[in-house]
Parts: structure tokens; sequence; C-alpha cells
């Protein structure tokens, strides 16, 4: 067994293709960078409505009874926000029923109210149009629990579970051409460990119906990092999350990083260096009164390898050209278990390969934690 290391970001030189929603001080282009701490983040705050709702055949019906039968409101088919999904609930209702309703979205609980100037019914279970027959109701979009009708003669219902998004947040990026990839992480995300899906989109098109791949990733607490159980070779790279109850509002990326791993041919040497180093500074004014400027302190390691061979020597080369000081990359101690020992890096010099001789280099990665 031998290290892995990621350093060519198909994401990072890729376009945003589309996003399901973005906080504009957050945009999905900052998942591109090499900085933890400048997440992508999706739509989320007072009046945006948090997240992409999709109302479709699956969704889009109310069966509801203001106290003289059954009736049946649709909603219209598209993509919404909470804020614009309520104005719409409420139009439908309005529209079919003989009360007027009041329906709103809470950003800040992530959940619906329905409430109408007179005693009403959700039939989430009993109607017969998008209930239990078809299951075609918006009642599970809105987080209403669907196992019994909201009824109680109570003209206000409140959903019982928060929605921050409906099914999904996505980011779609295109690569220009077909690239290879067998590497994923997650970086500094807030991905709650309730969500009900992290996945991994190719395709060679851009709608993701064209020879389509789908990579399951497991959630991991914090940082995110998954070998593929397969090489993948697409223009087309989704990123794409169900989490709808996540407490927070919205979904965060710090950085989202994919890639082809490159395993050199030796392990590195035991003994190796592993430690921390303080970037803080201490300085002293003229009156010599001591002053700092302090900084998170960062991990570093430092791995000596013997024995490279031609081949390897020019990846070395082709990965200090690519990442130099400044780009930042992945490092994975144990390709078993990757999330217990992978790290985010850059470089700390730029060590060049040192020939011994024939098909016999040696050389020395000093890297330290990126922020």
């Amino acid at each position: 067994m031998t290290i892995r290391i990621v350093y060519k970001s198909r994401w990072r030189d890729a376009t945003i293709q589309a996003q399901s929603s973005e906080h504009p001080q957050y945009p999905a282009e900052d998942s591109q960078l090499d900085i933890l701490t400048q997440p992508f983040r999706t739509r989320h705050g007072a009046d945006s409505g948090n997240g992409l709702f999709v109302i479709d055949a699956n969704n889009k019906y109310i069966d509801f009874d203001e106290g003289g039968g059954e009736l049946n409101a649709t909603l219209t088919e598209g993509n919404y926000n909470g804020n614009s999904l309520a104005t719409e609930i409420k139009t439908q209702l309005d529209a079919v029923g003989a009360i007027t309703y009041t329906v709103t979205y809470s950003e800040s609980t992530g959940k619906f109210t329905i409430a109408g100037d007179a005693n009403f019914k959700l039939m989430w279970k009993t109607g017969t149009k998008g209930s239990d027959n078809t299951d075609t109701h918006v009642g599970t979009t809105l987080g209403f629990d669907d196992s019994a009708d909201d009824d109680g003669a109570a003209a206000t219902f409140t959903s019982d579970y928060v929605r921050i998004h409906w099914p999904n947040a996505y980011i779609d990026v295109d690569c220009g051409s077909a690239l290879a990839y067998d590497f994923v992480a997650l970086l500094a995300h807030n991905i709650s460990a309730s969500a009900t899906a992290i996945t991994i989109y190719g395709a060679d098109d851009a709608a993701f119906t064209t020879n389509l791949v789908t990579d399951t990733i497991t959630h991991n607490a914090t940082n995110i990092f998954k070998f593929l159980t397969a090489a993948r070779t697409k223009r087309y790279i989704r990123i794409y999350v169900e989490d709808p109850t996540n407490t927070a509002g919205y979904i965060s990326l710090g950085v989202i990083f994919v890639g082809s791993y490159w395993e050199p041919n030796r392990h590195f040497l035991v003994p190796y260096s592993r430690g921390r180093r303080d970037p803080s500074s201490v300085d002293r004014t003229d009156a010599q009164a001591v002053y700092s400027s302090e900084k998170e302190i960062l991990d570093r390691l430092a791995l000596p390898f013997k024995g490279i061979t031609d081949t390897h020597k020019d990846n070395i080369l082709a990965f200090l050209d690519e990442v130099g000081l400044t780009k930042a990359f992945c490092v994975v101690i144990d390709p078993t278990s990757p999330n217990n020992d992978s790290h985010w890096m850059i470089n700390r010099a730029l060590s060049p390969p040192e020939n011994q001789h024939d098909d016999y280099w040696n050389w020395s990665l000093d890297i330290e934690e990126a922020k």
C-alpha cells in the first residue's frame, strides 16, 4: 500500500453550468476555490425563500375539504423557492375553495404554514386525487407528515418537518471535454448526517441524460474523501445533495475537488516528520511593548521517498508544475480508509527529485495544511 496524491482538479478548471440556488455572497464559483473559509452556499436568509423547490407531476396536488366534501387543487409545475411556492399554493387553494387562504414559508424554521379564514382539512392520507392513491400530493415536499390527514376542526396547519429545498441541491460543471476522474472530495461542508443522498453524476450532455453514471458518496462529518469504484471519463459533472431538513437553512460546501489520483511506486520512508507549524508572529513596539498576530496552527508533513522510477519521476514533475506553491491538493495516507487519514495541503517547498542511478530517484514531499 502506498499513498495517493490528487492534484489535478477537474472541478477547479471547469465552467459552472447551473446550480439549484446560490446565496449572492457565496456563489457556486466559490466551490472551485482552494479556500475552505470561502464556501458555496445555497440560497438562504430573510426574504430569500431558501433553496429550490421543484413541482412536477409527482407532487402537484392538494386534496382538501372545507366542510362540504373533497376539493382538489393543482399546482403549476415549475421551479420555486419557499416564498414563491407559498404564493402558488394560496393561488390554487383560493381558486378552488370558498374560503380565503394565507400561505407562508419561514426561512428561519424552514416550515410552511397554511391558514384559512374558516376551518378546513388537508387530506394527505384520504384524498382521492393526489393522496394515498397516487402519492402525488405536495405534502411531503412541504414537510407535512402524510401518514394521516391534517384535521381537527382547525384553520391553521404548520408543516411537521424542516424543508430548505425539495428534493435536492446541486451544482453542474462543464469540463470542456471528456476527462477522467476517480476521486471526489467535499471539504468543509455542512451536510447533515440525515441527508438522504450525496451523489456525483457524470454525463456526456449538459442535461445529464446521455451515458449517465452515478456514484454514491457516504456521509462523513466535516470532510469527505472518496475513491470511486471505477474511473469515469465525462465532460459534465454534477454534485447532488438531498438534505432538506438541514437545520442551518442552507447547504454549504467549502471546496469541491474532483480528479484522478496518482500513486507513487514507493511508499514514503519511516521515519518521517509530522508536526505542527505556528505561523503567528510576535514583535515589539519602539517602546518594547510586545504585540502579536495570532494565527491558526497548521499541520505539517515531510515525507521522504526512495526508489522512484523514471515514470513516477515524470509524475512528480507534472505534480510540481501543476500546483507549485499556491494550489492545494489532496494527500491520502491510507487509501483503504480515506476519511481517516487524508489531508488538504499545499507545498512548503518544491523539492526536485534527485537521481541516484538509472531508473532510481529520491524525493521529499514537504507540505502543510491548506486553509
